[in-house]
């Protein structure tokens, strides 16, 4: 039972962040990636490729959020530009002194990379919700998002059994889909 809920969690944490990158991309890009070619068709192809993967003892795969930060910081959405990189990067492993030389680069500038990606991340995000016109000053908006947002970035976690707990983005996925569907929509007609 608990190792299926780990892979249930980690497999909608996936698609959420599937979901996430998409859009953000599609902004990145100026194009629709939700409506062409689809979440149905990118989701249907995350999904085959983790199988496949999964055929192999590989792990699923991801759309890799620090990618789309990557897009968002140096405005460059070309397929075969990603393409060219992925190849690049898979042959580069195999050169031991490339290898050695990432694993020689100190933790401050590893660090300072991984700011940069993902706060190009948070700002994509929160920009995705103005660009949605997402009302703040409903309390039921506001309370959702920084609950998740606290979630996400506290190191909160959630103990399940002994040896397994929810935290870090899974957590704040559960908290964001928990909270949009017990908490009412504010009637805006309603005069306070």
């Amino acid at each position: 039972g608990e190792v299926l809920l780990m892979f249930g969690l980690v497999s909608l944490s996936a698609m959420t962040e599937h979901v996430a990158d998409v859009t953000t991309a599609g902004l990145i890009a100026g194009e629709d990636y939700v409506t062409n070619p689809g979440l149905s068709r990118t989701l249907l192809g995350d999904g085959l490729s983790s199988f496949a993967g999964s055929l192999t003892g590989a792990q699923m795969t991801t759309t890799y959020s620090e990618y789309t930060g990557t897009m968002a910081v140096s405005r460059c959405a070309s397929v075969w530009v990603t393409l060219g990189t992925a190849i690049t990067l898979i042959l580069c492993a195999f050169i031991a002194p490339f290898t050695a030389f990432l694993n020689a680069l100190p933790n401050c500038v590893i660090a300072g990379i991984s700011i940069l990606a993902y706060g190009a991340i948070a700002t994509t995000g929160v920009r995705t919700l103005v660009d949605n016109q997402i009302d703040f000053s409903d309390n039921r908006n506001l309370f959702i998002f920084s609950a998740m947002f606290i979630c996400g970035v506290s190191g909160l976690a959630l103990p399940i059994t002994d040896s397994f707990s929810i935290s870090g983005v899974v957590l704040a996925m559960i908290v964001g889909i928990v909270l949009n569907l017990i908490l009412v929509h504010r009637n805006k007609n309603i005069k306070n």
